[in-house]
């Protein structure tokens, strides 16, 4: 049996802890158990050992532990692998030493449908005991090696929503029930065969056996038996995939439609101050328009009375001007011992407190005191984010600190809210992660999005699904800034678990003990009843299986053949044969007809099938697809790769002239199975900010773009790493439809690092031709207010574009309200010299600049433009203008008879001047007009809006 508890010590060390393989527990749970029944005694110490060395060293982290010696290391590791290894043990043995006990006193117990649910009661009610009275709650909890995390989330997970981790206990119960008892029983059967004697159980004491025959039918009886009971085992495992796979196939449409709103952390580094904090706060708050921020856990220590007085009066001035909702976590000392606080601070008032009620044993169980487990839950009003929006959103907002988010009872109690802060402070990123996925079981159970700041870990964003949205690694180094969009909704997400905790499941454990004590009782006292009732029923299946397979032979045997089959056919076939083959040549053309030509495909089938016949039917790509786009471009790349490798030319970092749509086609059949045959790939002139952009479009459409100012500057290597990560988004978008083009992650970086490892390219998150942008920024303002005098910006603004800041900025608006100073227009490039024939083109002067010229004595164009737009007599025109020029000098009082000239002295010479009294022969009017923010003038009046819509979104 050595080589089994091996295997039992390998999944263990694989299969839990922080970073855990999800599938082997599946594995691991059903061969432990089979151990334990297997076993001659109760306690099987190699079975202990591996499941405690297993376990400690699954939950090693040599290089980032909380503890001071090694010594102190393995003393908690020895904790948790025992802590592990002896829950996991004593519902198995449990079971094992009542079906003994049992079998004794009332006889052949175990074949009864009773035993079948012992085991998953005892199973779930062990580790929900371990999760209340445990001093580190859930951890270690089997339910967690089920994998929910990326953006996907897991279909089993969601049956928390409706019994919490009882649910995912249970269910793990009766896979391993299952798996059991189909291997054990089947290998008794065998072993019986074979004359060797065993049990059900092997029993602790000798007690009387029956003979192998007796044994034999025994066992064959236990599987007929409880055949029907492991099938309904069976449809209760299938049933959680059911509802876990329609709880996740909702989440996308059901925030389609919803306000959103910007959460963001703030994670200090080593000596970071509280002055400091509020400064990297208020950038988060003014930069990414955060309006709920949350600090990581004890982000700062206050010594005094003084210090925390200090810390909310400034807390409540930045919320109050910047009007927004901030969540301060910090250490406060109190007596002997700490306080690990969380204060929610907003509308200039203090909104909750609340403190750390299970402080994490050994490591701040002797300095930090235990708070008193109460969750409150407030309700905020977020800002109006449109103009038009009449009011904000309601949101109910709670939190828990850390460890705290590991006890399932604890945060049952802020159930109704819709976001949870969670401030933490982890030893490193795996333990961080692995809180996270913890914490994503929370959302799922009560509904609710959780913002979980690390200082020391993983800080992401949870929606009330348990999908983990986004997911980022602290550095030390420096002051983090985290910020990302929330879909908020004041519907809550409702879930069973919220409302009825885990009465569910002991519901459900009631109901099935109702069930089998009628069973029981029934075939106690009504011994002939229950045998007619059920051969009737067992009658009553068996017949509709005959109907079934009845059925299935008369469709597949004994079903005539079309009358129009050729006698030919049903001499080289059989009935069946032939059958088969009618109908699969039918649906063949039915389904090929539709692209093809029907003559072309008969032809081409009849030619197929003699090849068959022969054994000559030889694949070729080029005749079955010859008119395929996406097979002419696959070999287009293919042939551009080939060439490469033939010539023993790499692509040259240096080329100044890389061929920018070949490169796409060669990566896109390279790295991504030729999954962007329909998108566009070209040159932007005019992208100075970023150095590549993926757009997406109504209908599907999807354009990468590419900067040419900023790429020109770089080798080919910069350009080539840029066009990956844009094709990554477009990736991600045709095949997961993600469109978050700010959100890069789990599946953006499991691409980016495939690419990485297989081209040797090195593909990143933000590029950093920070040079290259500041040199296209050459029109610079100055503010004239206050923030002149503020550091970092100064009040300067750089842009690339001729667009002073207005309230198309994000940012303008907030300026004007804690500013109001104007900006002034301080530097700007030099103007480029003209072409001649340019220059002669551009005397000609524009409609709008005509009416500029002429609104200085009111006279306009439009009024006139808008009631003559469809004469088309030209004469005509130039009547109607001179009649409005003339009835609108008159009444400034002008002399009629003053000359206009309306336009300039270019123009004059080829249509000449223009006056009331001669009645202008010709006249002039541009159909373009100039764009305010790139200053083209050759746009079309008619086309302006979009030109301007699409400058903004460049700039």
């Amino acid at each position: 049996m050595f080589p089994a508890h091996g295997t039992v010590f390998v999944l263990t060390w694989f299969g839990v802890g922080p970073t855990p393989i999800p599938i082997l527990s599946f594995f691991n749970l059903p061969l432990i158990y089979i151990l334990v029944r297997k076993s001659p005694t109760l306690i099987n110490l190699p079975l202990l050992l591996a499941l405690i060395s297993g376990a400690a060293l699954a939950h090693n982290e040599p290089t980032t532990s909380p503890m001071e010696s090694y010594f102190e290391n393995f003393t908690i590791l020895s904790i948790i692998g025992a802590s592990i290894a002896f829950v996991t043990l004593v519902p198995m043995v449990l079971t094992k030493y009542l079906t003994i006990k049992l079998n004794d006193r009332f006889g052949n117990f175990t074949h009864n449908v009773n035993s079948r649910l012992m085991f998953p009661v005892i199973w779930t009610v062990t580790w929900s005991l371990f999760r209340r009275y445990s001093p580190l709650g859930s951890w270690g909890d089997w339910s967690y090696t089920i994998d929910n995390s990326g953006y996907t989330g897991d279909p089993i997970v969601q049956i928390a929503s409706i019994g919490g981790l009882s649910a995912i206990n249970l269910f793990l119960a009766l896979w391993m029930q299952v798996i059991s008892d189909f291997l054990i029983l089947r290998h008794r059967i065998n072993k019986t065969s074979h004359n060797i004697i065993l049990d059900e159980e092997t029993p602790l004491i000798s007690h009387p056996t029956s003979t192998n025959n007796d044994n034999l039918n025994v066992y064959k009886e236990d599987l007929k038996t409880n055949y029907y009971l492991r099938m309904g085992m069976l449809f209760g495992i299938l049933s959680c995939f059911v509802i876990g796979s329609y709880r996740l196939s909702n989440i996308e449409s059901s925030f389609n439609s919803t306000q959103t709103e910007e959460v963001g952390c703030v994670l200090p580094s080593y000596g970071t101050t509280i002055d400091e904090m509020f400064k990297k706060t208020v950038t988060l708050v003014s930069n990414f328009q955060s309006k709920i921020v949350l600090w990581s856990e004890s982000a700062v220590t206050l010594e005094t009375d003084s210090e925390y007085k200090k810390l909310i009066e400034t807390a409540y001035d930045h919320t109050n001007k910047y009007r927004f909702y901030l969540g301060l976590a910090y250490i406060v000392h109190n007596g002997t011992k700490k306080k690990n606080m969380l204060t929610f601070i907003g509308n200039n008032r203090t909104l909750f407190e609340y403190e750390k009620t299970h402080p994490v044993p050994l490591v701040e169980s002797y300095s930090i005191e235990s708070g008193p487990g109460y969750l409150s839950t407030v309700k905020i009003e977020s800002l109006k984010r449109e103009k038009g929006q009449s009011e904000g959103l309601n949101l109910n907002v709670s939190g828990a600190i850390c460890l705290d988010m590991d006890f399932p009872e604890l945060l049952g109690q802020a159930a109704s809210a819709n976001l949870i802060l969670s401030p933490a402070q982890t030893w490193s990123a795996h333990v961080g992660l692995q809180h996270l996925k913890m914490s994503s079981v929370r959302a799922v159970e009560n509904g609710y999005w959780i913002l979980r700041c690390d200082g020391g870990g993983a800080s992401g964003l949870i929606d009330p699904y348990g999908r983990i949205r986004h997911v980022q690694i602290a550095s030390n180094n420096h002051v983090n800034l985290y910020s990302w969009e929330v879909p908020f909704s004041e519907e809550k997400i409702k879930t069973y678990y919220a409302s009825y905790g885990e009465a569910t499941v002991w519901g459900a454990f009631g109901l099935l003990v109702f069930c089998e004590l009628a069973w029981y009782f029934s075939w106690k006292y009504a011994e002939k009843d229950m045998n007619h009732v059920t051969s009737k029923t067992k009658l009553l299946i068996e017949d509709g299986q005959r109907y079934l397979e009845k059925k299935y032979d008369e469709i597949f045997d004994v079903e005539e053949l079309p009358p129009n089959i050729p006698q030919f056919w049903q001499l080289l076939f059989t009935k069946k044969e032939a059958y088969l083959f009618y109908h699969k040549t039918r649906i063949f053309f039915k389904v090929i007809l539709l692209h093809m030509d029907k003559d072309e495909i008969i032809a081409k089938k009849l030619q197929e099938e003699e090849e068959k016949e022969f054994g000559l039917l030889k694949l070729k790509r080029f005749q079955e697809e010859s008119d395929s786009l996406e097979l002419a471009l696959k070999l287009q790349a293919e042939d551009y790769l080939q060439t490469k490798e033939n010539n023993n030319e790499d692509f040259d970092p240096s080329d100044p002239n890389p061929d920018l749509h070949r490169l796409f086609l060669a990566f896109n059949q390279q790295y991504f199975w030729g999954q962007l045959s329909s998108v566009e790939v070209r040159w932007s002139k005019k992208m100075t900010l970023c150095a590549g952009l993926c757009v997406y479009q109504s209908g599907g459409y999807i354009c990468i773009r590419m900067s040419e100012p900023l790429l020109k500057f770089r080798p080919q290597s910069d350009m080539i790493d840029t066009l990956l990560h844009e094709m990554i988004h477009a990736y991600l978008f045709v095949t997961h439809n993600i469109q978050d083009r700010s959100g890069h992650g789990p599946e953006f970086h499991k691409h980016m690092h495939r690419i990485n490892a297989a081209a040797g390219t090195n593909i990143t998150v933000y590029h950093d031709f920070h040079d290259e942008v500041d040199y296209y920024k050459t029109h610079m303002w100055k503010c004239n207010g206050p923030c002149q005098h503020n550091p970092p910006y100064y009040g300067i603004v750089k842009r690339s574009m001729n667009r002073k800041p207005q309230k198309a900025d994000p940012w303008f608006e907030t300026h004007q309200e804690t500013c109001g100073g104007t900006f002034i227009k301080i530097s700007e490039p030099p103007k480029k010299e003209e072409h001649p024939e340019k220059k002669e083109r551009k005397g000609k002067k524009s409609k709008r600049k005509i009416e500029n010229e002429i609104s200085k004595d009111n006279v306009t164009l439009d009024k006139w433009n808008d009631e003559r737009r469809n004469e088309k007599d030209p004469n005509k025109k130039a009547r109607n203008i001179l009649d409005y020029f003339e009835s609108s000098v008159v009444k400034q009082g002008s002399d009629i008879n003053t000359p206009i000239q309306i336009f300039d002295d270019e123009t004059v010479k080829s249509c000449g001047n223009i006056t009331l009294n001669d009645k202008a022969l010709s006249f002039e009017i541009s159909s373009t007009v100039q764009c305010p923010i790139c200053g083209d003038n050759s746009i079309k009046a008619d086309e302006i809006n979009e030109h301007i819509d699409l400058c903004i979104q460049i700039e």
